[in-house]
């Protein structure tokens, strides 16, 4: 048996399997960020990590220095956004081959710099190596969360309601490496102590609502006329359809949520008031496994495309 034969996920169940976290881990492998005991009462830490290798998530002819730079810390943010938390510090490893200019390398980290700026991430440290098949960065990132706050993949139920916020799809054209972390949005949404679920979409809108599902014990179903398509997924050429490219393109970095019914009208109206960036109803959980797409011409099915993952497919 291969790696490809079980994929990225299977993997990660695998291992998951024979590690025993200790007493100080609240919550460990399996959300966007490990939730760790903290001596400041009322709080969880949190830890995170993200990994950006090249030809795998970015090509140089595609993506600045700067661009490359800002993506690998706002990930991580993003990751800590998802946990209802703040993040605090960084540290950043990074591979290089040697051929590159000081002045591209320069540029990578004045990039991080500018990501962690607005959230007062501090940047404290990490390990610089050679890499002979191209660039590989790794940050690795702590953060804090309050506990009444701190909101998991697995506490959805049957019955609520799916949300999520901004547009989806057609990343690649250019959201992926100039998209802006939700920590505000996330914040908010967590402090209303009305959200069963909560994760960032990296993998494409199915591929992370089936891991709330799988998670969470439950299944879903989302409606296509719901579905927020961004102009850029219109805009994308290939066998994709706008709306296939929202359901599985990935790296929209939007948050995804599972609410009560009863919660969905207020946190709408309270969260469009506030924010820019519009949060959307866009389907519910259900008792049955798997995902289904209510479709505009009265069809039910399941995404043809799923979402990205390491092993079994191409980016």
């Amino acid at each position: 048996m291969k790696l490809k034969d079980i994929g990225e996920f299977g993997f990660i169940g695998r291992i998951s399997r024979d590690i025993r976290p200790g007493s100080g881990v609240v919550a460990g492998i399996g959300d966007d960020a490990a939730v760790l005991a903290s001596d400041k009462k009322g709080f969880y830490s949190l830890f995170t990590c993200d990994m950006y290798v090249e030809k795998v998530h970015f090509t140089k002819k595609d993506v600045t220095p700067y661009q490359l730079g800002w993506k690998a810390m706002a990930g991580n943010i993003s990751d800590i956004a998802a946990m209802g938390g703040l993040p605090r510090h960084a540290v950043v490893s990074i591979g290089l081959t040697g051929d590159e200019d000081v002045r591209y390398c320069d540029e990578i980290y004045r990039g991080m710099r500018a990501a962690a700026k607005p959230f007062k991430v501090d940047i404290v440290g990490g390990d610089t190596v050679t890499s002979p098949e191209g660039i590989v960065i790794s940050v690795a990132m702590t953060g804090v969360v309050e506990e009444k706050m701190c909101v998991y993949r697995s506490g959805a139920r049957q019955g609520e309601a799916v949300l999520v916020t901004g547009s989806l799809g057609g990343s690649l054209l250019k959201k992926h490496c100039v998209f802006a972390p939700r920590v505000r949005e996330a914040r908010f949404i967590a402090g209303t102590g009305r959200v069963s679920a909560m994760m960032d979409v990296t993998d494409g809108l199915v591929a992370d609502l089936e891991k709330i599902c799988a998670a969470s014990g439950v299944g879903a179903m989302l409606f296509e006329e719901l579905i927020p398509v961004s102009p850029d997924a219109r805009r994308m050429k290939g066998e994709k359809t706008p709306l296939e490219s929202a359901l599985s393109d990935g790296e929209d970095f939007e948050l995804l949520c599972v609410v009560p019914r009863e919660a969905v009208a207020g946190l709408l109206k309270a969260f469009n008031k506030k924010f820019s960036v519009p949060l959307t109803l866009i389907g519910g959980t259900t008792d049955a496994k798997g995902i289904r797409v209510y479709r505009t011409d009265g069809t039910v099915d399941e995404p043809r495309y799923k979402g990205y993952d390491h092993f079994k497919s191409g980016r």
